[in-house]
């Protein structure tokens, strides 16, 4: 297995569900660890302490404690980060850098009042 999905709730089974298009299992304690190989079409279901080498493609756990007003998704999450490792190159970001956010969170920044 190389990707590993920790879910912390069953909102995030159904989007981790919807976005590999496969309908994963609804485990009774949360969380927990859905191992996906698209080479063998299989997978594994485990405790978080069994992730060994897998990269962890989605992380339920860090959705869990944020507050409700500022919940986003991993993809956004993911979009920022990847915006600001080639985006932005010094300690202040400017309108440049903002005109360059991926859509989804540039209309989250305009919506949250900047």
């Amino acid at each position: 297995m190389d990707r590993a999905y920790i879910v912390a709730n069953e909102r995030q089974v159904d989007e981790i569900s919807k976005m590999l298009g496969i309908n994963l299992t609804k485990m009774l304690v949360f969380p927990y660890v859905t191992y996906v190989d698209n080479v063998n079409s299989s997978l594994m279901y485990g405790g978080v302490g069994s992730i060994k080498n897998e990269k962890i493609a989605f992380d339920g756990r860090k959705e869990e404690k944020m507050s409700e007003k500022y919940v986003v998704s991993q993809k956004f999450m993911n979009e920022l980060n990847e915006w600001k490792e080639h985006r932005v190159v010094a300690t202040f970001v400017n309108d440049e850098d903002i005109s360059h956010l991926p859509i989804n969170v540039y209309d989250w920044w305009l919506s949250n009042g900047r």
